[in-house]
């Protein structure tokens, strides 16, 4: 008896995903971090606009689209897709952020 189904439809959905996202948690701290650096830097229009745009302009549309091009397996490439590009924006966002800081 499986842990949680023995369905094996689920099984492979469980896979699909455990071989897709998780190489791509890396970039959600690094996305994470930088809108925590943001707020402790006294401007939170940067990690409001990241996370919006992130969500509603890319990750929602992209989502629909590799869905209904590869099933779940788009979607789940659309997840990984979108943390690992707003993670590096995020990241490069914040330092040049600080960097104008430090050059007042």
């Amino acid at each position: 008896m499986g842990f949680v189904s023995d369905d094996a439809a689920i099984a492979e959905v469980a896979v699909t995903f455990l071989y897709m996202v998780p190489i791509s948690i890396g970039f959600t701290g690094m996305f994470n971090t930088a809108n925590a650096s943001f707020n402790a830097l006294g401007k939170p229009l940067p990690p409001l606009l990241l996370s919006a745009i992130r969500l509603l302009v890319v990750y929602i549309p992209l989502s629909f689209l590799a869905a209904a091009a590869f099933g779940y397996t788009g979607v789940f490439a659309a997840m990984s897709l979108v943390n690992t590009a707003f993670g590096l924006i995020g990241q490069w966002w914040n330092r040049q952020t600080i960097h104008a800081l430090r050059h007042r």
